[in-house]
């Protein structure tokens, strides 16, 4: 009778929550997700020969901008390591690598891309740009 149809309705209940939790289980976890990182050696860059680029004070180079946004598209890193990271990889292209300047870099960055969470989470981050949080998955997006 009642009992019978209670103990049914449950072990169905039952049956699509441990289905729901196996799939669950079996998503990949934010650290297996691999954050897309080009290199600019593997990019087809326009060619800029090292030690040619002029920058104007606190400026960042048109010449370097293709350089930057391979560097910056689908990276995790908080903003303030992604422009010293970048200045890392440009400065090398710079006639004077201390005129590259990570404000202007970061400037350019905040200009050009978007930094999205994959994965919202409550409440959202004060600070998009320096958020460091792995389980939001930041990605920066061109």
């Amino acid at each position: 009778g009642e009992s019978a149809a209670k103990l049914a309705e449950h072990s169905s209940r039952r049956d699509r929550w441990v289905r729901k939790a196996a799939e669950l289980a079996s998503r990949p976890g934010t650290e297996e997700l691999e954050e897309e990182k080009l290199r600019l050696e593997e990019a087809k860059l326009p060619d800029v020969e090292k030690g040619s680029v002029e920058v104007d004070e606190g400026r960042f180079p048109d010449a370097l901008l293709t350089h930057l946004l391979v560097l910056v598209q689908g990276r995790s890193l908080p903003l303030s390591k992604l422009a010293q990271e970048a200045r890392g990889e440009l400065s090398p292209y710079v006639k004077q690598p201390e005129t590259l300047t990570p404000e202007a870099i970061s400037n350019k960055i905040k200009l050009l891309s978007q930094r999205k969470a994959y994965l919202s989470g409550n409440p959202a981050p004060s600070d998009p740009f320096e958020n460091a949080d792995a389980a939001y998955m930041w990605r920066w997006e061109v």
